[in-house]
């Protein structure tokens, strides 16, 4: 799902497959115009990737792009029987890594 927030930026909400094997959902605000810097976020281990919409706007209002997508176990990357569970804390960095990778 891509929305317009306001005149100077959009939203993209979707799945995506990342190298390591696991389908992550995602959210960027990236602003309308073209931006050379786009950060790349990790939630917390209570947290998901909704909570930093007001941070990654405030980014996007400046012209950086901010990327992050909902961690093993927590948000819509979650599936109904993993909610805050991750079989070893590596994948977590090996995620991040490989998103890091997609969203370029």
């Amino acid at each position: 799902m891509v929305a317009v927030l306001g005149m100077f930026m959009k939203i993209v909400e979707d799945y995506a497959l990342l190298e390591t094997g696991i389908r992550v959902f995602y959210r960027c605000v990236v602003p309308e115009k073209i931006f050379h810097t786009l950060i790349i976020g990790s939630h917390g281990l209570t947290a998901h990737s909704g909570i930093y919409i007001p941070i990654a706007e405030e980014f996007a209002r400046h012209g950086f792009g901010f990327c992050m997508h909902d961690q093993r176990g927590h948000g819509r990357t979650a599936g109904e029987n993993d909610k805050g569970y991750v079989d070893d804390f590596q994948y977590y960095v090996e995620d991040i890594k490989a998103f890091s990778d997609y969203a370029r």
